[in-house]
């Protein structure tokens, strides 16, 4: 939690004109039925989010779009397939020479910038790699790879990426989320991920940068089979750096909904230090706080429950210190708990 030096020193490094016209290109949305999912992404928790640095070196949180079918199995099956495919290239003379410039194996990363750079410099390096002409497979990245080497790791950046989005709360309402950000330049595409399931096919194929986010369905070229498609996409750097530094950007959503909301009538504050407390959200004409509270499960199970219980009433308890009449009470878990 914040203290009282942070708050007052809290000011985030654009100013607070930017990030009332970051909110606001969400927030004419969040009235409109079919668009009412934007929301989730302010109740998403920060310490599940997964990030990306940018070339510029600036931290952005990433959200990951599956489209088609999104079978864990059969990817599994797929990398199985292709780890034997691995195995048997690394025991050639060209695949030991490789190996010995990976002696620690090679591993699965998000960002697929990383796995690259590391392959452009084997390739430097080695110039045997130069007279494959067998076997090989050529992305949309500018770099040649061994065929089972290419394969073997996609579909490894697929599970990665699979298993990714099974964590992912909410993970039904990312188009929507998707959708939105991305007609309002709140995201960008990354890179993409498309796999053919069928064993007796097994296309896969990266794309730098991802397509529109609009594009949903993709047809294998081999075999004509629908394709599983895993989307990145980093989202604006000013919003991920609200909840990746500060965990702020939900308190800061529901003040910019309030003033949206009452025409700028409503006097709201968030975060503040209110009558000696820190606290998410106030409205302090009307007396009522407002506390917000993310947690990595959606629904508590009885232990979760008392072990949670007394930090939630502290936390409840600053706002009857502060003197508020009303608390209320913002969490994504779910009714049952």
């Amino acid at each position: 939690m914040r203290n009282q030096s942070d708050i007052h020193s809290f000011k985030p490094s654009f100013e607070d004109k930017d990030v009332q016209c970051l909110y606001r290109k969400i927030l004419k949305y969040v009235n409109i039925p079919r668009y009412r999912n934007i929301i989730y992404f302010f109740l998403m928790p920060r310490d599940i989010l997964r990030t990306m640095t940018s070339m510029n070196g600036e931290k952005h949180l990433i959200l990951i779009e599956a489209i088609g079918n999104v079978d864990g199995n059969k990817l599994l099956e797929l990398a199985d397939l292709y780890r034997a495919d691995l195995v048997e290239f690394l025991n050639t003379p060209i695949g030991r020479k490789f190996l010995e410039y990976f002696p620690s194996g090679v591993v699965v990363s998000v960002d697929l910038r990383e796995f690259m750079a590391l392959i452009q410099n084997v390739m430097q390096q080695v110039p045997e790699f130069q007279e494959i002409l067998g076997e090989m497979a050529k992305s949309e990245i500018p770099v040649i790879l061994p065929l089972s080497l290419y394969r073997s790791y996609i579909v490894g950046i697929a599970l990665t990426l699979y298993r990714l989005f099974e964590g992912i709360q909410f993970k039904n309402k990312v188009p929507t989320i998707v959708e939105i950000m991305s007609r309002e330049g709140l995201i960008e595409p990354v890179y993409q991920v498309e796999v053919c399931y069928r064993k007796s096919c097994g296309f896969i194929k990266t794309s730098v940068p991802a397509d529109p986010a609009g594009k949903r369905t993709y047809t294998c070229p081999k075999c004509g089979s629908q394709m599983t498609v895993f989307k990145v996409y980093a989202v604006d750097s000013a919003i991920s750096k609200l909840k990746l530094d500060r965990g702020v950007d939900l308190p800061i959503f529901i003040r910019e909904y309030v003033r949206f909301r009452s025409l700028g009538k409503v006097n709201v504050c968030a975060p503040c230090f209110y009558n000696n407390s820190e606290l998410d959200v106030v409205l302090p004409d009307r007396r009522v706080g407002i506390e917000c509270k993310l947690y990595k499960v959606r629904v508590f199970t009885e232990h979760d429950v008392r072990s949670q219980a007394g930090n939630l009433a502290n936390e409840l308890e600053k706002y009857w210190d502060a003197s508020l009449d009303e608390v209320f009470l913002v969490t994504n878990l779910d009714e049952r708990s």
